[in-house]
């Protein structure tokens, strides 16, 4: 394979990457609800995603599917009841932010308690909130490298873009071990690519959306997540049962 096919795959690699999609779509949305942080963990999951994908296409795992379309038909289903979860947890998350501030200013210190009491009830309590964040942020963490893997693995489309797109850029006559071995490193290209331009897009949103942490900001990415989990699951299911 020549140096000229790898740099115009390479390339290829990005600009698939940069252009819209939904896994970069969904590297958007994470990010500005949960931070960049948490968006980059999203991007792992999806490069780790691509690299699974990859092994199957190269272990001919992929052309199982493609001659068993039950498989597919599976796999989309379950892609698409994950993303209908996801849409549960973003308008629960919408929900409890929303009557959060009514919430709030129902809330009223009893006056009958000593300031010694509040005290102590207050640093108890945030020692308490400090612990349950630590806890939750590396839970989290796992949670969106989760999510990244199961929202690209279960995307048969992934593998069938895969055979077709390259196949483009291999030379006539390989062996199978020569094929195999330019397939794992065309694999690792794009997953490389896939992490790098994900990647960017995970700190670029994260931080953008830090600048308007406010309750109607916060409010409207809930929303917005909410409404494109939806259409995505709706789209899985329509391009398998349409």
């Amino acid at each position: 394979m020549s140096l000229t096919a790898l740099l115009s795959f390479t390339l290829s690699s990005i600009i698939l990457a940069i252009a819209p999609g939904p896994d970069n779509i969904f590297v958007l949305t994470q990010s500005a609800m949960h931070g960049y942080k948490k968006g980059l963990a999203v991007v792992i999951g999806l490069t780790i995603g691509i690299c699974i994908q990859s092994f199957c296409m190269v272990a001919g795992i992929t052309a199982l599917f493609i001659a068993i379309p039950a498989l597919v038909t599976i796999l989309k289903t379950i892609g698409a009841l994950y993303l209908s979860y996801l849409c549960l947890k973003a308008t629960q998350s919408f929900i409890k932010r929303y009557r959060s501030k009514s919430d709030a200013n129902d809330k009223q210190v009893d006056t009958n308690t000593s300031s010694q009491e509040v005290y102590s009830q207050e640093a108890t309590t945030s020692k308490d909130q400090d612990r349950s964040k630590n806890q939750d942020s590396s839970i989290l963490n796992f949670k969106m490298i989760r999510r990244g893997v199961i929202m690209n693995c279960t995307n048969p489309k992934v593998q069938l873009f895969f055979l077709s797109f390259f196949t483009q850029f291999l030379p006539q006559g390989l062996g199978q071990y020569e094929l195999m071995f330019y397939m794992s490193i065309m694999g690792l290209i794009m997953a490389m690519s896939t992490l790098v331009v994900f990647g960017s897009i995970a700190i670029f949103a994260g931080k953008l959306a830090e600048q308007f942490k406010t309750r109607l900001f916060n409010l409207i990415i809930d929303g917005s997540a909410a409404l494109i989990f939806a259409a995505l699951a709706l789209y899985t299911l329509a391009s398998e049962f349409l």
